[in-house]
């Protein structure tokens, strides 16, 4: 950490919601995985695995 920024802060950002980033015809399946993927705890978000067997790929298998 750089010792001349050890009290900056950064702004608190409002959350925008997935249903206005993606286009009204994107899967709700897929905004799931994607959204479950970029979960920003750790624990919560989905490890590589979980990924492949969600749901948004069952009719892949």
């Amino acid at each position: 950490m750089n010792p001349n920024y050890q009290e900056f802060r950064f702004p608190q950002i409002k959350a925008h919601p997935w249903h206005k980033v993606f286009r009204n015809r994107t899967p709700p399946m897929a905004i799931d995985l994607v959204c479950r993927l970029l979960d920003y705890t750790p624990l919560t978000r989905l490890t590589p695995l979980e990924a492949c067997v969600h749901a948004f790929f069952d009719e892949l298998r």
